[in-house]
């Protein structure tokens, strides 16, 4: 079963820094593949794979991409997560191409358990400024917890869970929270950043937006 859960929220801030209208446009394109597989009976292959970038390029193509597969085996398991944040310039930002795709199978198999989680978040900035130290300590924190769930000894169905926890408190960071994210009313826009040039949202909001974009994909669960 495939589950695709668009959240978009907005915040309010001003640029601290402006790019020159003389800048080259420039096309910058982020690939980011996790991979888990396994064939081997009582083992478990357990692949996490975080991308953070940084841009201010005028065309931003990114993709989150992640598979993960067991075959011919029994009380074995697979776990992939995809975790791609994109720090993008609204202000020069023309065409955004963005996918997060996941694709979990399982074959010939006996209790077996097979994750794909692909999680995409797309922070769009009035400028290209970086990211704060405390934004950039804060997405360092969301890693560290991902890899974490590599020993964390859980079932499929808690580790899931809990990675969209992380994904929801990478948005809170971004947005310039400190701590926890937990108010799942947050402010929404619309419509979302995918399938289009120059996204509405981005043309009319005056502050940074966030979108999150969640993907899972398990034949077990």
């Amino acid at each position: 079963m495939a589950l695709t859960i668009p959240i978009t929220l907005s915040m309010t801030g001003t640029a601290s820094a402006a790019v020159a209208d003389n800048a080259p446009a420039q096309t910058q394109t982020y690939d980011n593949l996790a991979q888990a597989s396994s064939q081997t009976d009582r083992w478990t292959d357990f692949n996490v794979v975080y991308q953070l970038e940084q841009t201010s390029a005028g065309t931003v193509n990114g993709d989150n991409r992640v598979v993960a597969s067991t075959s011919q085996c029994h009380d074995c398991g697979a776990v992939a997560i995809g975790f791609q944040v994109l720090v993008v310039s609204k202000q020069d930002l023309a065409n955004l191409n963005v996918h997060n795709t996941a694709d979990a199978t399982s074959y010939a198999c006996t209790r077996c358990n097979t994750l794909a989680a692909a999680y995409q978040i797309v922070f769009a900035t009035d400028s290209p400024q970086q990211l704060t130290f405390n934004q950039i300590l804060g997405l360092a924190g969301i890693e560290q917890k991902l890899e974490a769930l590599k020993t964390s000894g859980l079932g499929t169905g808690r580790i899931q869970q809990l990675a969209d926890e992380f994904a929801h408190q990478a948005v809170f960071v971004l947005q310039g929270g400190i701590g926890t994210y937990r108010d799942g009313n947050a402010p929404t826009y619309s419509p979302a950043l995918h399938s289009t040039d120059l996204p509405a949202n981005m043309a009319e909001n005056s502050g940074p937006v966030t979108d999150l974009f969640v993907k899972h994909q398990n034949p077990n669960g």
